[in-house]
């Protein structure tokens, strides 16, 4: 069967697969779930540098006198809000916030060192953010390192981000 199916001969796989169908046991993922090791999660922290660092208490502060010059209730969760979500933008990246900003960020660097890490050792991962303009960042960094990969975020159609995903 070797010889026929890999030139393509698809009368030979389905042969071979009504053959060994019946030995096969497939099973579901609840069904083997215990014999599973225990996954493992790894959280590494990133601090920021310290010209991020200094930016950063700037704005933090910044926004802490913005909230105190709100007069009563009105807008003032949905300003407290904006302002944390400010924050962790900035923590991503510096440029997210201010896209002047020539302050590498500490995660993208961060990424970059893990990413090749992992493509020396010949893994793959995937990369998640909240923020969709920071994948960008991300994606430029892996652009300019010619690294192949593949992008999916709410825009990407059901039938492309099947494609993709088998990718």
């Amino acid at each position: 069967f070797s010889n026929p199916i890999e030139r393509g001969d698809k009368n030979a796989r389905t042969a071979l697969k009504a053959l060994i169908q019946p030995f096969i046991l497939r099973r579901t993922k609840s069904q083997l779930l215990h014999e599973l090791p225990p996954r493992t999660e790894i959280t590494r922290k990133v601090p920021l540098s310290a010209e991020e660092l200094h930016l950063y208490e700037a704005m933090r502060q910044q926004a802490v006198d913005k909230l105190d010059q709100l007069q009563g209730t009105d807008g003032k969760q949905m300003q407290v809000l904006a302002e944390i979500t400010r924050l962790r933008r900035f923590c991503c990246h510096p440029q997210l916030v201010l896209p002047d900003s020539a302050i590498a960020g500490s995660k993208l660097a961060a990424f970059t060192e893990i990413a090749e890490e992992l493509l020396e050792n010949g893994h793959k991962a995937l990369v998640f953010s909240q923020f969709v303009d920071h994948l960008k960042l991300v994606r430029q960094w892996l652009d300019e390192q010619g690294i192949a990969y593949q992008y999916l975020d709410g825009s990407t159609p059901a039938r492309e981000r099947k494609a993709r995903v088998d990718a």
